[in-house]
């Protein structure tokens, strides 16, 4: 009888522990804030890059389909240099384990495509700022709610450039040519523009987004 009621028991502790793990990942996915915008899309905008804490904060620089941050961005240590994924004659967006926002914060999260930054460009408000001494530009939707990107620089070998001049964002959408055909978008004092021409291997910051539930 005890050994029946051990047995019980332990299996009772096995399933409980097996769902508080399942919905602590779950609350995993959704524990970033985000600022909903009043986009047309419904689009969901992270407050923070992935790796930082704050929204002034720069967080991790990524080469284009890679998922963690180095201490070298070049040729050299990029992890297709051999093979380019989503090369082909045409747009397409980097999926599943290429995109760093993914596999960072899971759920729905991902790195905006080129019509998510076309969007959030063009259907708010923009205007040059400061967050806690931090430039950068502050988007503000029709809603009234605003979203903070701060000049981030990027990365190339090891040494970061133009930090606090100008922001440089990954969009997941590429196009086929060859190293420096990858769309980023570029935030400075002057401009946005959405570019094709980036080294690849280069490291530049993700803000996720995400569609709303």
């Amino acid at each position: 009888m005890n050994r029946l009621l051990k047995t019980m028991a332990t299996l009772m502790i096995t399933t409980t522990l097996f769902i508080l793990s399942g919905c602590e990942k779950e609350n995993l996915f959704y524990k970033h804030e985000y600022v909903d915008l009043g986009l047309p899309s419904g689009n969901l905008w992270a407050t923070c890059n992935v790796g930082a804490d704050s929204p002034e904060e720069y967080g991790d620089y990524f080469a284009w389909g890679e998922t963690e941050p180095k201490r070298v961005y070049n040729l050299d240590t990029y992890k297709y240099r051999d093979s380019i994924p989503y090369l082909g004659h045409g747009e397409d967006v980097l999926r599943g384990n290429d995109d760093a926002a993914s596999v960072k914060w899971g759920g729905n999260w991902h790195i905006p495509t080129y019509s998510d930054w076309w969007e959030l460009c063009h259907e708010t408000t923009i205007e040059k700022t400061s967050k806690n001494g931090v430039k950068g530009l502050c988007f503000k939707g029709s809603n009234g709610n605003s979203l903070f990107l701060p000049y981030t620089g990027c990365i190339a070998e090891n040494e970061l450039y133009e930090v606090g001049v100008r922001g440089e964002y990954w969009t997941s959408t590429c196009v086929y040519v060859d190293f420096h055909q990858w769309f980023q978008l570029i935030l400075d004092n002057f401009d946005i523009e959405m570019q094709s021409e980036g080294y690849v291997y280069h490291g530049r910051s993700i803000r996720p987004v995400r569609s709303a539930e």
